[in-house]
């Protein structure tokens, strides 16, 4: 089974991809409070800018299925690909996002997540007392 990082008070399982830590759309939205659609539609418009196999992987609904099974609660039917979000595929996409949740977002993400630094986990709240120093 894998791991679970709490980011945002969301909980978030971890999944690799080719010895990559990564991110699906559904777990960015999660955390940053959004649609997963509109995630989906910030990748497709900046989608030329990314480097596939660097800031990206596109793989098929069953084998995601079959790597991550039970990581993912709901699959919509019309989904046929998945793109897995690397650590720098994701931040280029979260680039974006210019609200200040987004930013201190990322930083958990980075560090809680992406890089799991062996420290005790990071929470908004711990950011606004380091911010506030």
């Amino acid at each position: 089974m894998n791991e679970l990082v709490m980011i945002n008070g969301k909980q978030l399982e971890t999944k690799e991809y080719q010895g990559e830590r990564v991110v699906t759309a559904w777990d960015i939205a999660e955390v940053h409070g959004r649609e997963a659609g509109n995630v989906n539609r910030q990748f497709e418009r900046n989608r030329e800018k990314l480097i596939e196999g660097e800031d990206y992987f596109i793989i098929s609904k069953e084998e995601f299925s079959e790597c991550h099974e039970g990581n993912q609660r709901f699959i919509p039917n019309n989904v046929k690909e998945i793109p897995l979000f690397t650590e720098s595929g994701y931040l280029m996409l979260n680039k974006t996002f210019n609200d200040k949740l987004s930013w201190d977002i990322q930083r958990l993400l980075i560090k809680n997540y992406f890089r799991q630094k062996e420290f005790k986990p990071m929470t908004i709240e711990d950011l606004i007392i380091m911010q506030a120093q």
